[in-house]
């Protein structure tokens, strides 16, 4: 009697540990599935990062190419001007002269 009362309680026990242990590895299971979940998104949160960058590079070039040729044309603009009319070139200079030394004398 005794010996099948053991008996029943090791063989409760064992499908009790059975039974942990299958949630063990369920609950491993999900975690790993989870992690790799997680690594796959920020994978593609880096690829997006990447591509991002690339594309912001190529419209910065872009851009800088654009600016240092509206500024090559704006200097050839203004030499031919002063080509045209020296007279008022140096007016205009003396006169910013002038406001320069006005401004700088209050100090």
């Amino acid at each position: 009697m005794v010996a099948m009362v053991r008996d029943k309680l090791l063989e409760q026990a064992a499908d009790s540990i059975d039974a942990l242990a299958e949630k063990a590895k369920e609950a491993l299971y999900s975690a790993s599935g989870a992690a790799e979940g997680a690594r796959r998104g920020l994978d593609g949160a880096r690829e997006s990062a990447w591509r991002f960058a690339d594309r912001a590079r190529e419209q910065a070039g872009d851009v800088a190419g654009r600016v240092l040729h509206r500024g090559q044309e704006t200097a050839q603009q203004l030499g031919r001007s002063l080509e045209q009319q020296p007279l008022m070139a140096l007016a205009i200079v003396g006169l910013a002269g002038v406001l320069i030394g006005y401004t700088l004398r209050g100090r």
